[in-house]
């Protein structure tokens, strides 16, 4: 009856929806205009990359990951980055950074494409898997 009185049955809910947005916001965020930049230099290394200018690409792909860890596009980047490595002629580069994309990324939809990387990589270095 004290418990009515109170309105200690609503209450409670309240503070515990006020404690789930607290912990909500206490986690980390890229914002919008990080997200930005690296959306940036992502187009630009895509352009590089269209141009044959893959050492310029190369350089701006690797900036990402270091620069923003939690960019959307990460797995496209580090494919990007194992991709252009075997352009440039670094095939055991490349083959170390496809084989831990594959590892890290095994359900993504480029699975595919970073296998057949693999092989070619493979296939340079006249290594057998």
């Amino acid at each position: 009856m004290i418990i009515k009185a109170l309105g200690w049955n609503k209450a409670i809910p309240a503070v515990m929806v006020g404690i789930a947005f607290f912990l909500m916001s206490c986690q980390p965020r890229i914002t919008v205009r990080e997200e930005r930049s690296a959306l940036a230099l992502h187009r630009m290394a895509e352009t590089y990359s269209k141009t044959a200018q893959y050492g310029k690409a190369l350089g701006l792909f690797k900036r990402i990951p270091e620069e923003y860890p939690d960019y959307a596009w990460l797995p496209v980047v580090r494919y990007q980055i194992a991709r252009h490595l075997y352009l440039l002629g670094e095939y055991q580069c490349s083959k170390e950074e496809t084989l831990k994309w594959i590892e890290k990324y095994p359900r993504h939809s480029l699975r595919g494409e970073a296998l057949v990387l693999a092989g070619e990589n493979f296939k340079a270095l006249g290594d057998k898997p």
